[in-house]
């Protein structure tokens, strides 16, 4: 995730809460981001374990010094082990971060992280709780299309469903005063409009 306007990042970190579950395995790593509003997940691409550097210490120390520290030196290649996983696997979950965080935003009021495609209001920059949907478009800011009757923005200034050019206003025949599309009759001198 991108870390939000006026947040500080540190290296190596990677803004998340509690939205994330470890889905890694002993083959890879995979992890899970839910949707803190309404429980949709997306999970990154698994990465393959590489243990390799450690693995081959471990069996490197057990030939060189033979059966009697052979387990000194397994116990100290485990060590090293979980340290090339601990580090493998931030590695993994910062890439896994990148890859989702196009999917998800953090809402600035209530902090929830939240998915792009239900629960986010572009127009807002806030969750839809914070900012439902619906709460930016008032009766006053929609006209009907004079071609096909959709529901249109005012300031449309084109029907999305049929085309149509929308004009802003209707202006009368007799006194030439300007109204709003879809006013009946002119408020200045009482003409029918059309």
């Amino acid at each position: 995730m991108a870390p939000q306007k006026g947040s500080k990042q540190y290296a190596g970190s990677v803004p998340f809460t509690k939205n994330v579950k470890d889905r890694s395995t002993s083959s890879g790593y995979q992890f899970e981001f839910v949707c803190q509003r309404c429980g949709n997940g997306y999970r990154s691409a698994m990465k393959p374990a590489t243990l390799g550097v450690a693995s081959k210490v471990t069996a490197g120390l057990t030939g060189f010094l033979g059966k009697r520290f052979g387990g000194l030196a397994k116990t100290g290649g485990g060590v090293l082990e979980d340290l090339a996983k601990s580090s493998s696997k931030d590695k993994a979950f910062q890439e896994a971060a990148a890859e989702i965080s196009p999917l998800f935003h953090q809402c600035p009021k209530c902090g929830q992280w939240v998915c792009d495609k239900v629960c986010w209001n572009p127009a807002a920059g806030m969750c839809v709780t914070d900012a439902p949907k619906t709460q930016h478009q008032t009766p006053a800011d929609v006209v009907a299309c004079s071609n096909c009757g959709a529901s249109v923005a005012r300031d449309s200034k084109f029907c999305p469903e049929c085309g149509q050019p929308l004009k802003s206003n209707v202006t009368c025949s007799k006194c030439g005063k300007e109204s709003p599309v879809g006013t009946k009759f002119c408020p200045e001198c009482g003409t029918k409009l059309e």
